[in-house]
């Protein structure tokens, strides 16, 4: 990058990232946030009750890894999620397996699961999928309007009860359970229904003999193994299990019609709850969408649930919300902090956007730049879009909906390549071997000072805000350095903490408080997280000092930089600044490394070089992005 002199040097960086297969698992878990996303209920395997664990979940997490590295339009993505099952195959198929997988969203929630109440608890899965889709997609807090009319935004306990006709129609459960039991999940093949029944026979027959084999030797418990009507059997049975086709994969999908055994069991409109108990119920509503957004026009939902007119209403290039709801949550991810603060919140009580009229330019080029979104003079919105300083070439808003190109747009701008201190990328490259970068050092210094002094809070985007890697990225960072990070995911999410794999792939357990990642402020699983907190405590240290995993993993930095410089004390030292911090070692960063690695050979040689892989580790600049 330093030596490249093109005008597009940085560009080609951001494409470089932007088509690495770790781009769609970077995005994947900012999204699983979003959507309440868990691997499993309970942490432990042996305690976990089948029936209503969400065992096969890490399909929707590898789908929607998938779906970002490809870059699957935006109006897509949210279709797939909220009516999947509802899209044919674009091959043919018989099934349409992304589209059942996606569905996941809806039916991944974070429910009581032994209720004796079950109307109550169906009453709140709806509740939860309303509340979700809302701040997902939308940035509103539908679930409000649950009890009553919305306190603050233009909801009312009417267009609460439409949306939530719509998904008392949608099937998530194969069985809600007994008084105080679990429920069972829906649990759909992918396959053929040819190869389903085939597979279901031959296991029914298989079932029939094995039966004939156990009466058979209940009744003749010394009846010769030679005797011809047992053979015959066994030899059936042989032949059966030869022939019986693999166990087809399951999804956790949702599917048209309502939960059986439950208040509402088809498709239909429902009333309202009054104060949202199902025990006082009210008028019926027709099913719809929320009138203050789809209007007083829109057409009557008649055939199934509505969640496929619901969504592509949501993914409307003419709802204006969605656009702008997405790229505040672009945006947050990478400066920290949204246009908007309170990403799954733009209603009245939301905070205000600091650049209203760059929002509003920013979601118009997400779904194409012909489509006016902003409420704003058009001279307006396009002077946002020049303030960004964005060298992008003209062809890269050709496509709708490309979360992909809207990435590119804020990371080519002069505003995303600031550091802490003020410089840009280009700054830096043009002050990296002259005599400019001591002039570059005082203007950055100055600048800071005057951006702290004027905008502490950095609003106006003056600075990069520095903050600390996310819990994954920290443990991700200690493989990568060390050199033993497995690039290849997804599947079932391992318990094991030790794995080499992505921490993406670690297990999210709703029942589990004590993981690495909720010890370094993950988001909570059991509902939608806009934001994650940040903290400082002192477990946080205690578990870099003193974990099994973070020891390992110096002993094998340590390793790796003793492979790379076998013999060179000094050019070690600098090995692992480039490799833990992307900069050299300073002077007197190598005399203290030095000094340290004498104290530590003095007690025991062979971890010398470990003990200084873990100091590093241990630092701050190794967890914070400056």
């Amino acid at each position: 990058f330093l030596a490249d002199n093109s005008a597009d040097a940085f560009a080609k960086v951001v494409d470089r990232l932007l088509a690495s297969p770790a781009y769609g698992e970077r995005m994947a878990r900012h999204w699983l946030d979003v959507v309440r996303y868990a691997d499993y209920h309970d942490g432990n395997p042996k305690a976990r009750t089948a029936s209503c664990e969400p065992l096969e979940a890490w399909r929707y997490r590898d789908w929607v890894v998938g779906a970002f590295n490809r870059d699957m339009p935006f109006d897509q993505f949210i279709v797939h999620q909220i009516a999947g099952d509802l899209l044919p195959s674009p091959d043919h198929q018989e099934y349409y397996a992304d589209g059942l997988i996606a569905t996941t969203f809806l039916t991944n929630g974070s429910w009581d699961r032994g209720d004796a109440d079950k109307a109550k608890m169906v009453s709140d899965m709806v509740d939860d999928q309303i509340d979700t889709v809302g701040k997902a997609f939308l940035g509103l807090t539908l679930g409000c309007a649950r009890c009553h009319n919305h306190k603050f935004d233009p909801i009312s306990q009417a267009d609460y009860y439409g949306l939530a006709g719509i998904f008392y129609s949608t099937h998530i459960l194969k069985d809600i359970g007994a008084k105080g039991g679990e429920y069972t999940l829906n649990r759909i093949p992918l396959a053929p229904m040819s190869y389903v029944k085939t597979h279901d026979s031959q296991l029914k027959q298989l079932s029939q003999i094995n039966a004939k084999l156990a009466e058979l030797d209940k009744r003749s418990p010394k009846q010769p193994d030679n005797d011809a009507g047992r053979l015959a059997l066994v030899s059936q049975r042989d032949k059966f299990q030869r022939e019986l086709l693999p166990e087809p994969p399951l999804a956790e999908a949702a599917q048209e019609g309502g939960t059986a055994g439950g208040l509402f069991p088809k498709i239909q409109d429902v009333p309202v709850h009054i104060r949202g108990s199902y025990t006082r119920l009210g008028p019926i509503v027709p099913r719809h969408i929320p009138s203050f957004l789809a209007g007083d026009a829109q057409p009557p939902i008649i055939k199934g649930s509505g969640r496929l007119e619901l969504a592509k209403w949501i993914a409307s290039k003419d709802n204006r919300l969605t656009a702008r709801v997405i790229v505040n949550r672009v945006w947050q991810w990478h400066f920290g902090s949204g246009l908007v603060r309170t990403p799954n919140n733009f209603g009245m009580l939301s905070e205000p956007p600091s650049h209203p009229a760059l929002l509003d330019w920013l979601a118009g080029e997400l779904v194409g730049p012909s489509v006016e979104v902003g409420r704003y003079g058009s001279t307006e919105v396009k002077a946002a879009g020049q303030n960004l300083h964005t060298s992008t070439p003209p062809h890269l808003h050709t496509s709708a909906w490309s979360l992909k190109k809207l990435h590119r747009l804020i990371m080519l701008s002069e505003t995303y390549q600031q550091a802490s201190g003020g410089l840009s990328s280009s700054m830096v490259k043009r002050s990296v071997s002259s005599a400019a970068s001591v002039r570059n050092s005082a203007f950055s210094l100055q600048h800071s000072a005057f951006s702290f002094r004027s905008d502490p809070e950095n609003r106006w985007l003056g600075r990069f805000q520095a903050r600390r890697l996310e819990a994954e990225a920290i443990r991700d960072a200690m493989l990568s350095v060390s050199g033993t990070l497995d690039a290849i995911g997804g599947g079932p999410a391992t318990d094991d903490i030790r794995k080499t794999c992505r921490s993406l792939y670690v297990q999210t357990a709703r029942w589990d408080r004590g993981s690495f990642a909720i010890l370094f402020d993950a988001a909570n699983p059991d509902a939608s997280v806009e934001k994650r907190d940040v903290s400082t405590v002192a477990p946080q240290a205690l578990f870099l000092l003193n974990d099994d995993f973070v020891l390992a993993q110096a002993g094998r930095l340590a390793d790796r930089l003793a492979r790379d410089v076998p013999g060179d004390e000094t050019a070690r030292i600098q090995r692992a600044y480039q490799l833990l911090f992307a900069r050299p070692a300073t002077a007197q960063e190598v005399a203290i490394s030095q000094q340290l690695l004498a104290q530590a050979s003095k007690k025991n040689a062979a971890t010398a070089w470990r003990d200084l892989a873990h100091v590093l580790f241990c630092s701050n600049e190794f967890v914070f992005l400056d």
